[in-house]
C-alpha cells in the first residue's frame, strides 16, 4: 500500500516496493519527522489550511503517535517505504480529513532534509560534549609531565627527546581542530531547507522565516533547486568524523605499541582490556584496536558519500536515498566515543622506562651537532661528525654518554667536558625553547593557553 502511485492506473509491486524502501534507514528519525510536520501544520494553519481547533487535533494526534513510538507500542509498516508516509500515515489514519492536508506544499525531498538537520543537531550535542570530555581528560594528563622526558619517533624510529606533556596535547591541539571543525558543520546545520518543496519551492505561501523559528534554525536556505540536491553538510559531517576516527586511530596505534612489554611505556586499565581464550598471560588492548578498526568505517563512509553525489544531475534523485546509510554508519561507528576519555585518565605511564628509553638510540644525535655548530663547525660538518659518533658508540654497545672524552675530540676538538650535560635529555628538551617547542617552559604555556581556551569554551556553552 502506497499514499502515492506513478501513474492513475496502477502502482509499483511488491518487488519494487521492498526494493525501494527505506525504513530500516531512516525510522531513527521519526522524533525529527514529528517535530518538523508539528512546525509544519502550524504554518498551514496561518494560511488557512488548518483552523485552529484542528490544528489542536493534528499536533495531539503526532505527539501521540511519538509517544508510541517512544514506548515501542506502534508497529510500522514495511510497506509504506520510509519514516515519512509512516507517520502521515498513521496521522490520516486517526484522523482521516486533517491528516490528508498535512502535507499542503510540502515535498518529502525537503522534509527529510530538516529532519535529518534536526537529528545532526542532536547529534552534535553529544559529540561536543564528548569532545570536551576528551580534551579535558588529556590537559588533566598533559599537566604535570613537562619535564618529564619521552623519546619522541619518526618514521617510528627513535628521533628526539621531547616532553610527555607536549606529546599529550599534541593530541590535544589534534581534538581541538576536530571541535572547531564541529563548530562550523552546526554552522552549516542552522540553515533550514523546509519550504524548497520538490525542488522549485513550495506552491503555497509558506511563512519560512516562521518555520526557522519555531524549528531552531537561524537562517533559510537561498535556492530551492539547490537544496534539494545538495548533501554538503553531510559530507562535510562525515569529513568531521572521520577525522576524529583517524586521531583517535592515531592514538590508539600508539598506546598498543605503548603497552607491550617490549615498550612497556603505558599501562592500560583492565577494564579497557581482555584476556586471551588460551594464553593466560595475555593483556590484550582491545578497546584501542577496535577504535583503530572502526576509523576504516569513517573513511568508507565517506568515500561512499562523496561517490553517491559525484555525477548527479539536479535536482533530486533516489540514489540521494542512500546517503543516510553513510551517514548513520558513520554515527554509529563512533560509539566508542565516550570511552575515550576515561581510558585516557585511567592509563598510567611509566616515567622510568620513558626515561630510560631517551637516553638510548642516541637521541641527543642532533644535540651534539647543535654543540658543534654553536661552536663554530657548518652543520653538515658536525653531522657527519656526529654521525661517525654514532656509529663508533653502536659498534661498541654503548650509549653516547658513555663514550670517553678522548673519542669525543679525536672526532673534533671543539668538544669539551661539558658535552655530557649538553646531551642530557631533559637538557635537550630546554633547548626547543621556541614556540609550540618542547621546552618545559614553552610546555607550560601551551598547558596554560589550552587550560584558559578550554575554561572559555566552557563558559560560553
Amino acid at each position: 500500500m502506497t499514499l502515492w502511485r506513478s501513474s492513475a492506473e496502477t502502482g509499483p509491486g511488491d518487488a519494487m516496493l521492498d526494493f525501494t524502501s527505506s525504513l530500516e534507514q531512516d525510522r531513527r528519525l521519526y522524533p525529527y519527522d514529528i517535530r518538523g510536520s508539528i512546525a509544519w501544520a502550524e504554518a498551514l494553519e496561518r494560511l488557512g489550511v488548518y483552523e485552529s481547533a484542528e490544528l489542536q487535533q493534528v499536533v495531539e494526534t503526532l505527539n501521540d503517535i511519538k509517544a508510541e513510538l517512544d514506548a515501542g507500542e506502534l508497529e510500522l509498516d514495511p510497506e509504506l517505504e520510509d519514516i515519512h508516509m509512516n507517520i502521515e500515515a498513521e496521522l490520516s489514519k486517526r484522523l482521516p480529513e486533517l491528516g490528508s492536508r498535512l502535507h499542503t506544499g510540502r515535498s518529502r525531498n525537503d522534509q527529510v532534509l530538516v529532519d535529518v538537520k534536526l537529528y545532526l543537531q542532536d547529534c552534535s550535542v553529544e559529540l561536543e560534549n564528548g569532545l570536551l570530555s576528551l580534551l579535558k581528560a588529556l590537559l588533566e594528563k598533559a599537566g604535570g609531565e613537562a619535564g618529564t622526558p619521552l623519546p619522541g619517533a619518526t618514521h617510528l624510529q627513535p628521533a628526539q627527546p621531547v616532553s610527555l606533556s607536549h606529546y599529550l596535547l599534541a593530541f590535544f591541539e589534534k581534538f581541538r581542530r576536530d571541535y572547531q571543525r564541529l563548530q562550523k558543520n552546526k554552522d552549516e546545520l542552522s540553515v533550514l531547507p523546509l519550504g524548497s518543496g520538490a525542488l522549485a519551492g513550495s506552491g503555497f505561501k509558506i511563512d519560512r522565516q516562521f518555520l526557522a523559528e519555531q524549528l531552531g534554525f537561524e537562517r533559510l536556505s537561498r535556492n530551492s533547486l539547490d537544496t534539494v540536491s545538495e548533501r554538503d553538510f553531510m559530507l562535510d559531517y562525515l569529513h568531521f568524523l572521520t577525522l576524529l576516527g583517524l586521531h583517535a586511530s592515531r592514538l590508539a596505534e600508539d598506546w598498543i605499541i605503548w603497552s607491550t612489554p617490549a615498550f612497556d611505556f603505558c599501562r592500560l586499565d583492565d577494564k579497557f582490556t581482555t584476556g586471551s581464550s588460551i594464553m593466560p598471560q595475555k593483556k590484550n588492548p582491545d578497546a584501542l584496536e577496535l577504535i583503530r578498526g572502526r576509523s576504516s568505517r569513517l573513511l568508507a563512509a565517506y568515500q561512499g558519500l562523496a561517490s553517491l553525489l559525484k555525477a548527479q544531475p539536479l535536482a533530486y534523485n533516489r540514489d540521494l536515498q542512500e546517503d543516510k546509510l553513510h551517514l548513520f554508519r558513520a554515527l554509529d561507528a563512533v560509539s566508542w566515543f565516550s570511552l575515550l576519555p576515561e581510558m585516557i585518565s585511567t592509563t598510567t605511564f611509566n616515567r622510568e622506562k620513558m626515561a630510560s628509553a631517551t637516553e638510548m638510540n642516541f637521541l641527543a644525535a642532533t644535540d651534539l651537532a647543535d654543540y658543534l655548530v654553536e661552536r663554530g663547525l657548518p652543520f653538515r660538518r658536525a653531522h657527519n661528525v656526529v654521525r661517525e659518533l654514532v656509529e663508533k658508540a653502536r659498534r661498541q654497545d654503548k650509549k653516547l654518554s658513555q663514550l670517553e672524552l678522548s673519542e669525543y675530540q679525536s672526532a673534533a676538538s671543539e668538544f669539551e667536558q661539558d658535552v655530557y650535560d649538553f646531551i642530557d635529555p631533559v637538557a635537550c628538551m630546554k633547548r626547543r625553547d621556541v614556540y609550540g617547542g618542547t621546552a618545559p617552559r614553552r610546555v607550560q604555556e601551551a598547558l596554560d593557553e589550552a587550560g584558559g581556551w578550554l575554561q572559555e569554551v566552557n563558559n560560553n556553552d
